[in-house]
């Protein structure tokens, strides 16, 4: 290699480890927050505010008692913030408090969305619709404890979804700990049980049969969501040194806003005096019915519209644990909002607007994703093969293409192909069609995942968006059996491709099978994990190649593969 083509590659090397720098996961969520906080910023209250703001401005400078619930968390770092910060007065100092904390939010969320949907870009505009909201950015500029509240919400989601995509101690104590301080800022942290109990019911229903090792389990994350509890110490220790706990107007009768004893104390913790304020009334009714407005006004017509299609779409990829939990989050934070009557109750949404951002990731993600099957209608420019064969199981999906061929003359070259594309066997399916052409050694593509090819082929998504169709016959795979079903199918071989084979933990196992003759039914097929003739596992029953390729269309002796997930008894013995 020359000396001047060593240094042109130094650069693009340089530019390449930049650029995906850049583009991590992380690096994009610290932009975003400060995307954010700086937009928060510029748009912050120069000074004191009226209401709950001004009561917190003067309340956290210093460590006094505010309105219930008592937000010890807030004023403790609220209180600090306004002494270190250098520039403008307190009350100012406190309303960039807010800026910090949503600019904070807003990169988390990113990450949240992004550990749903895998899509950068989908997640960050996600985020971003968040960030410029109008009840959000109004948050974000004034001092109160909403700000707080929304990262917390975000935090725990981020938390959840780790621990759920790897069950590790460490997701599940950090989940713990700062869901113990979210509830010393804000009681609204219980509406979030419901739905993390969806996002967690698969992994508590492996203990339905033994309740009190789950407890066992559960004691230590309860207590470290407990420690931080102990800030509501805050109430007594403060209220003696509050000023204004009683107004001295005259010493026969004195003005007591705080009352200084524990039931006094008791009453700002829990919000007693609210307690009136909750109720299902015509009030609740004309709150559902401003919902639709409301949504509109957050994220306009087309933002909503995607939002709740992300739901659909959480459903449609099979998410169903974090739909769940979509659902479950805007159901209790809204019916919440519309039960209690008090003046700021629209800032109360902010959680479910957090939960509906989430779903419209989905939506983008999905809407990304439907647009990449379709390459032809971008102008057929991607990068694939010539004379490249395309592939779907839907006839509808290839009029486009057809279409850029015989009206646009673009890429003639390309044959696509469905099926019933003609009469035949030889065309009845995915499987049969792809036989069909396999002899032509032309590049061979499905512009989609099609479960049914996965059990003949090897199938690998390219950077098109396409799946490229390997049809050489089916490697074996790392562990052979001979195993025959009633002298109708042989199992070639098994093995774990996916997940820990740890008890409490679920993985994927892969199967060979050989037809020994064609099968007269279409088999239901389900796997049990045995020892010494007792199960201790269960694989998820099902049809394979349902609607696509079933049991009856398989041809005698040809390699076909499948995939079980297996979840393992959280009592079951190590090396069993």
């Amino acid at each position: 290699m020359s000396a001047d083509s060593l240094s042109l590659a130094r650069p693009n090397a340089r530019w390449t480890r930049v650029r995906e720098f850049v583009t991590r996961p992380a690096s994009l969520a610290v932009c975003i927050a400060l995307a954010a906080l700086l937009l928060y910023w510029r748009t912050a209250y120069p000074s004191v505010l009226p209401g709950d703001a001004g009561e917190l401005q003067f309340a956290a400078w210093g460590f006094w008692l505010a309105h219930p619930t008592g937000y010890p968390l807030y004023l403790t770092l609220g209180g600090i913030w306004q002494h270190l910060l250098p520039f403008g007065d307190p009350a100012y100092r406190l309303n960039l408090f807010s800026a910090l904390w949503s600019g904070l939010a807003i990169g988390v969320a990113f990450l949240a969305f992004f550990q749903v949907t895998r899509a950068r870009g989908a997640a960050a505009i996600a985020a971003l619709t968040l960030a410029v909201s109008p009840l959000l950015w109004a948050q974000a500029t004034r001092a109160e404890v909403y700000a707080l509240n929304t990262f917390f919400v975000a935090l725990l989601t981020l938390l959840g979804l780790m621990w759920r995509a790897q069950p590790q101690r460490k997701y599940a104590f950090a989940f713990a700990l700062v869901f113990g301080l979210a509830l010393t800022h804000h009681r609204m942290t219980l509406l979030l049980i419901p739905a993390f109990a969806a996002l967690f019911a698969e992994s508590v229903w492996n203990f339905r049969a033994q309740p009190l090792e789950f407890l066992k389990r559960a004691l230590p994350y309860l207590g470290v969501a407990a420690i931080p509890l102990l800030l509501y110490l805050y109430i007594p220790l403060r209220a003696g040194a509050t000023p204004y706990a009683t107004l001295d107007i005259s010493p026969a009768a004195p003005i007591v806003i705080f009352e200084n004893s524990p039931r006094g104390w008791l009453n700002v913790i829990l919000g007693s005096d609210f307690a009136s304020e909750v109720a299902w009334n015509d009030a609740s009714v004309a709150a559902l019915r401003a919902l639709p407005t409301q949504w509109v006004y957050q994220f306009n017509w087309f933002g909503a519209l995607v939002a709740v299609c992300g739901i659909g779409a959480l459903l449609w990829r099979r998410k169903f644990a974090v739909a769940a939990f979509v659902i479950y989050g805007l159901s209790a934070f809204i019916l919440f909002a519309g039960l209690y009557h008090i003046g700021d109750i629209e800032d109360y949404y902010t959680p479910a607007y957090f939960f509906a951002c989430l779903a419209l990731a989905e939506g983008i993600a999905l809407l990304v994703q439907l647009l990449r099957t379709h390459p032809f209608t971008r102008g057929s420019t991607l990068p694939v093969p010539p004379n490249a064969i395309l592939i779907s199981n839907d006839r509808d999906e290839m009029t486009p293409l057809y279409y850029l061929q015989y009206v646009e003359n673009k890429r003639p070259d390309w044959r696509g192909l469905f099926p019933k594309i003609a009469a035949g066997a030889q065309y009845d399916n995915v499987i049969a069609l792809v036989n069909r052409v396999a002899a032509s050694e032309r590049p061979i593509y499905a512009l989609k995942p099609i479960p049914a090819l996965f059990m003949k082929y090897i199938v690998a998504e390219t950077k098109t968006g396409l799946w490229k169709i390997h049809t050489q016959p089916l490697p074996p795979l790392s562990n052979v059996s001979d195993a025959t079903l009633d002298d109708a199918l042989r199992v070639r071989g098994w093995e774990v491709i996916d997940g820990e084979t740890r008890p409490g933990d679920s993985f994927t196992l892969r199967l060979q099978y050989e037809p020994l003759r064609a099968l007269t039914r279409d088999y239901k097929f389900s796997l049990q994990l045995q020892r010494e003739g007792v199960k201790v596992a269960q694989g998820d029953d099902h049809l394979p190649g349902e609607g696509e390729y079933p049991p009856t269309r398989w041809r005698a002796r040809e390699i076909l593969q499948d995939e079980f997930l297996v979840r393992l008894d959280p009592a079951l013995e190590p090396g069993a």
